[in-house]
């Protein structure tokens, strides 16, 4: 660790000031981390189950809000390309019952998606940080 020497002044003001004054003359001695260490631990790991979580709720109320959005504002051909995601969500519909079906099926695949990406950048940045 380097040391780096501070000097600093303080001066009370009447009823304000309840602290240890530390006179002009005498110098303040703070020990900070290298720069090196510094960068190494402000790379955090993500959480992969939180992520994923996060990421399926995410996507889950994305596709529920825009089914029901749909389904709501009406008119002669409700959802027409929305409705196209039934190629991939077996059972869903731009109704109200599809949106619930809509939003399990976008929650896991939010939640993989979001696990996996967070795997990714955990072995990553533990490869990049091992350097």
């Amino acid at each position: 660790m380097s040391e780096i020497v501070l000097e600093r002044t303080l001066t009370p003001v009447e009823g304000e000031f309840t602290g240890h004054v530390v006179p002009a003359a005498q110098p303040v001695v703070v020990a900070l981390p290298k720069l090196e260490e510094t960068v190494r631990t402000g790379i955090h790991r993500m959480h992969a189950t939180a992520q994923g979580v996060v990421t399926g709720v995410m996507f889950g109320s994305g596709l529920f809000l825009a089914t029901n959005f749909l389904v709501l504002k009406g008119g002669k051909d409700v959802g027409a390309h929305l409705s196209l995601l039934n190629q991939f969500f077996p059972g869903y519909q731009v109704t109200f019952v599809g949106s619930l079906v809509g939003f399990g099926y976008a929650s896991v695949l939010g939640f993989l998606l979001g696990s996996v990406l967070a795997t990714v950048y955990n072995t990553v940045s533990t490869r990049i940080g091992a350097r």
